[in-house]
């Protein structure tokens, strides 16, 4: 016994493993280097889709919304994880600053920011408190594909240049031409 116990408390000193007593057996060191936690993106909530959804199958709505949020940053990257509802209606167009561009339909989305957020900032010293708020966005093709942008928050959320005006902007994406019933 008393030579086991000796060739054990030996073997600890020789290996890199502690030996355990007796039995000779090696076991992994207790101590593992910390490893960086990573959290887990939240995935946004499922788009809803409401009006004439006969004119546009779920597909094309999903591909036109990709290409919004290529375009519209930083809110169609990771912040878009963070919004709280997404909805797309899909209507007749009316507007005569969209039926100038060829649009007989559009579809207008409309995302929710969250009250408090990580990407998002919560608030911006010119225009005051973001979370919470309900963003619109108005999508359309044919011969002057694109997406118009009212709301001044919409506008710098999508970093265009002049969101501090009260001009309605577009970003003209010309992904979206398929938007042509």
């Amino acid at each position: 016994m008393q030579k086991a116990l000796k060739i054990a408390v030996l073997g600890c000193f020789l290996s890199p493993f502690p030996a355990v007593a007796e039995t000779g057996l090696r076991r992994e060191p207790s101590a593992v280097p910390a490893q960086p936690v990573l959290q887990e993106k939240a995935a946004p909530p499922s788009i809803q889709v409401v009006g004439r959804k006969s004119i546009y199958s779920r597909e094309e709505i999903a591909r036109a919304i990709a290409a919004f949020r290529a375009y519209c940053q930083p809110l169609g990257g990771d912040a878009w994880n963070e919004l709280t509802n997404i909805t797309a209606r899909i209507t007749p167009e009316f507007a005569p600053e969209r039926q100038a561009k060829g649009w007989k339909t559009s579809i207008h989305l409309a995302v929710t920011l969250p009250r408090e957020t990580n990407l998002i900032p919560a608030d911006n010293r010119k225009l005051g408190k973001l979370g919470g708020r309900t963003l619109y966005f108005f999508m359309g093709g044919a011969s002057g594909p694109g997406v118009f942008v009212n709301q001044r928050e919409a506008r710098f959320l999508c970093g265009m240049d002049d969101y501090q005006t009260g001009a309605t902007g577009f970003i003209p994406i010309l992904e979206l031409d398929f938007l042509n019933r």
